[in-house]
């Protein structure tokens, strides 16, 4: 598996975690409501603040964050990031995620729907302009043909 990079309107791609090693990792535990209407709580979330390594390298005109695992997009807004906590995290309550609970990156964005909290993060693009959102529209869809 390639390493997962961070790229676009960056000064130079940062690879995660190694570059982010610099960046201190954040815990946070919460409950996890899923659209169907289930919840998980208590779930203890590790990982880095994704406004902080995407800090390491964005150009000044950069405005959004695209987020990616396959044609699923959350898009993050530079101007939401630090102040919803959106984590990077890469363990759940206290295990290493693999593939099947959604590693070894996913997406945690604190009180967001939970389609935007995107498992198996393969690309995080910094972008002027984002191309849009594909996340809400998927989920439903898996949602709707059950």
């Amino acid at each position: 598996m390639s390493p997962l990079m961070i790229t676009g309107l960056v000064r130079h791609p940062i690879e995660v975690p190694p570059q982010g090693m610099r960046v201190p990792r954040l815990d946070r535990v919460e409950d996890f409501h899923c659209l169907e209407g289930w919840v998980r709580p208590n779930q203890a979330w590790s990982g880095f603040r994704l406004a902080k390594l995407v800090g390491l390298a964005a150009l000044p005109d950069a405005q959004f964050v695209e987020i990616a695992s396959g044609n699923f997009v959350a898009v993050v807004a530079f101007s939401d990031m630090e102040s919803h906590h959106i984590l990077l995290a890469d363990t759940r309550n206290g295990q290493r995620l693999k593939e099947s609970t959604g590693g070894p990156w996913r997406l945690v964005l604190s009180g967001a729907a939970c389609c935007q909290n995107v498992k198996n993060v393969e690309r995080i693009t910094v972008v002027r302009e984002s191309l849009g959102e594909t996340a809400r529209t998927l989920a439903l869809s898996r949602i709707n043909k059950s």
